[in-house]
């Protein structure tokens, strides 16, 4: 659009290099609405009223407004959760079930077999899941999409129970084997009537 009203303008080239002057130089430039940016923007604009055949645009990134509403649909979820006496938040929960997701893959495709058939675990259960991370965009969304493509809550939730069940017995045997044995009272009396003895 804006190269249909330079050219109605009666500018010769909106595409080559600045610096003729016959040629228009146009740079355009697309950011969030943070303090920095800002700054960087009102910059280019005070260099580049010197210089005839250039036009810079400065406009905001039409994904951050996006993002920012999403991110406030995450706070609207977790106090809903807050209402309804539930003791977790919506992504910190989504971001914990694919971390052990990732963490067990290999068990929680073998449990997928064992609930689902061979050859479902191969269309959905034989793929390494996306990380969940809070500042790339789109991380809630794809973990979502992921989830809902393998069949959502009803599919999806006894395979992982299944796996978190057997990890936390794992776990459990792992904490009583490294445990230190107690002591008998009868060996805690031998040892202070031991030192009575050595005293007198």
């Amino acid at each position: 659009m804006l190269e249909k009203q330079l050219t109605n303008l009666g500018a010769p080239n909106t595409s080559a290099p600045h610096g003729s002057a016959n040629k228009l130089y146009i740079s355009f430039y697309a950011s969030d609405g943070g303090s920095d940016q800002m700054s960087y923007k009102r910059a280019q604009k005070v260099i580049t009223m010197e210089w005839v055949y250039d036009i810079h645009i400065g406009t905001n990134c039409m994904m951050h407004p996006y993002q920012l509403v999403y991110k406030d649909g995450l706070l609207v979820v977790d106090d809903w959760l807050i209402r309804k006496g539930q003791p977790f938040k919506y992504f910190s929960a989504l971001a914990k079930i694919f971390h052990i997701w990732r963490d067990e893959c290999r068990n929680f495709f073998h449990a997928w077999v064992r609930h689902h058939g061979a050859l479902s675990a191969l269309k959905h259960a034989i793929k390494l899941p996306q990380k969940a991370i809070a500042i790339r965009w789109g991380s809630t969304s794809s973990c979502e999409q992921r989830l809902e493509s393998m069949g959502g809550r009803t599919t999806f939730a006894p395979v992982f129970l299944d796996v978190v069940e057997k990890r936390h017995v794992a776990d459990t045997a792992m904490l009583n084997s490294e445990a230190p044995e107690p002591i008998a009272d009868t060996d805690v009396l031998t040892e202070e009537n031991s030192i009575a003895s050595q005293a007198a």
